[in-house]
């Protein structure tokens, strides 16, 4: 490796192409991080070789770090316009970013050598057993391998032929499987029974895929600010290939998340393409493309904390996550989806667990045990724009996030909603309620594709806007507020092109819809207002 401090305080690296598993730039890292620490003026670049790096873990990480940590950084550039980053164990986090700021990951292709998921054909299907045989495909693992399968989790039918979701079917089934094989090497699969109802749509030839799902991902920005991803490109992840947590201000630019191009992959990440948990300022995610991911495109939220305690204005709060002066917290039934109170902290007491002041009295509905969550740090300002979500397994945006806009995106052949805009109490994903947020110039085509989803109250519509309580049921109040649907063109395909629950202020303007049910818009306790489009029929918006 080369390295020098320039002129004007920058310090610049090279890694070459070489066999050593990734230590020369663990090195550069380490030595451009020292160099940036000293002083507040100096930047750091390294400059990565043309070629493939192949990265092993480090022997001494306890077998659950990442492979490459960038850790308490600042203004370090890591740019390889004409460079993969190939890892070698897909048990494994790639890269990890952790308490840093300004630091930029520039023209990069991540992948894995070996796959993190099975994909391979149906041979049998016992419909009475509600159970089908499934032989893995040849280079990729199979259930017996302990990490990446626990004998149970959802899979996917595919098109063999193309690896895209099957048409015209049920896409996703909760299941459980054997982790031994038989003597023949295919697995007996059980399909739940809350899938069973959808048996038929399985059959022999059918390809299937399996995915891993647990936390460790392609890049992770823990704790940190202004991190930014520049065309980079992903083609693999055991989890979410980007998953930012308690950071801010995040920007992703011509971003890539997609399968490697020649490959026999059916998939990209296993999980969602973007997965933001909580942050002071929302991401900017511009010019991207989000293709082939077992799950969601992007999901912006913050995680609920408990109130374990309370005494008149005292709040006792356990759970992560940052409270601080100034910051609104909104109190909500769990159960029922009620939203019971929003209050400003007026102080936080540093103790275990934390004793939080707020500026008003609490109705007395507000009891022990009530889910909290921190309106001002639910990644507010966020903005996606000019990017495309195509042929994966999910949504294309879950949103519980205010003060943002989705603008001239594309949504195409997804299994779920193109827009889904509502708390996910499952996972205690809130808060309950978007608030001033644009969504305009947008395409839905194709989507929900999943022909079991466009009945169920989660994605009935292409676009949904709906609060819902501990049970996915409708939750009481009108949470969202001020929210603009203008200039989207949607293709019908769930039973509403729209649909608006729990919502105030809502306007539905100049939307173009190519009809395929009754009614293109469905609505839920909610105060919305419809301009037409000019020169469209009555029937569309």
């Amino acid at each position: 490796m080369v390295s020098g401090a320039g002129d004007a305080g920058v310090w610049r690296g090279r890694v070459p192409v070489s066999d050593d598993g990734g230590a020369t730039l663990r090195a550069a890292i380490h030595d451009a991080c020292g160099w940036t620490s000293v002083d507040g003026s100096r930047t750091a670049v390294i400059e990565l070789a043309e070629g493939v790096h192949r990265i092993d873990p480090l022997a001494d990480d306890g077998a659950t770090g990442a492979a490459i940590v960038i850790s308490d950084a600042a203004r370090v550039t890591l740019s390889g316009p004409q460079a993969e980053l190939l890892f070698t164990d897909p048990h494994r986090e790639a890269i990890t970013i952790r308490r840093s700021t300004d630091v930029v990951l520039d023209g990069v292709v991540l992948d894995y050598a070996a796959p993190s998921f099975t994909q391979g054909l149906i041979t049998h299907v016992d419909s009475e057993a509600s159970r089908f045989r499934f032989v893995p495909e040849q280079g990729y693992p199979d259930f017996s391998d302990p990490v990446l399968f626990t004998g149970s989790g959802y899979g996917t039918l595919r098109d063999p032929r193309t690896g895209g979701l099957k048409p015209d079917s049920r896409q996703t089934f909760m299941i459980e499987y054997a982790t031994e094989p038989d003597a023949d090497g295919g697995f007996l699969v059980t399909v739940e029974p809350s899938d069973r109802g959808w048996m038929s749509h399985i059959e022999a030839g059918d390809g299937f895929v399996v995915g891993h799902r647990g936390d460790r991902h392609g890049i992770r920005v823990q704790e940190s600010e202004s991190v930014t991803l520049r065309s980079v490109t992903i083609h693999a992840a055991p989890c979410a290939a980007i998953l930012a947590h308690e950071s801010s201000g995040t920007v992703l630019q011509d971003v890539t998340v997609a399968r490697r191009p020649g490959s026999t992959r059916w998939i990209s990440s296993n999980a969602d393409a973007v997965h933001c948990q909580g942050g002071r300022r929302g991401p900017l995610i511009t010019g991207c493309r989000f293709e082939g991911m077992h799950d969601d495109g992007v999901n912006l939220y913050v995680h609920a904390l408990t109130l374990s305690g309370l005494a008149e204005r005292t709040l006792v709060l356990e759970g992560d996550g940052p409270v601080r002066e100034g910051d609104l917290l909104q109190l909500v039934d769990a159960p029922t989806g009620a939203v019971l109170a929003e209050v400003e902290v007026s102080d936080v007491v540093a103790s275990e667990p934390r004793l939080v002041i707020v500026d008003r009295d609490l109705p007395a509905s507000v009891e022990v045990g009530a889910a909290v969550y921190n309106r001002s740090n639910a990644l507010p300002g966020f903005r996606i724009a000019g990017s495309r979500f195509h042929d994966f397994r999910g949504i294309g945006v879950r949103l519980k996030a205010s003060d943002g806009a989705i603008e001239d995106c594309r949504f195409e052949n997804l299994s779920g909603c193109g827009l889904w805009i509502a708390n996910d109490p499952g996972w205690s994903e809130g808060p309950l309620g978007s608030r001033d947020v644009v969504v305009a110039g947008n395409t839905f085509r194709a989507t929900p594709a999943d022909e079991s989803l466009r009945t169920w109250p989660h994605s009935a519509a292409t676009v949904m806007i709906e609060l819902f309580d501990g049970s996915d049921g409708p939750a009481v109040g009108r949470a969202h507020a001020r929210v603009t649907l203008r200039d989207n063109d949607i293709e019908q395909r769930a039973a509403a092109a729209v649909f608006v629950g729990g919502a105030a202020e809502v306007s539905v303007e100049g939307t173009r819809i190519d009809r395929g049910g009754d009614a293109w818009l469905a609505t839920r306790d909610s105060d919305i207002t419809v301009i037409p489009a000019a020169g469209r029929a009555e029937t569309d918006a």
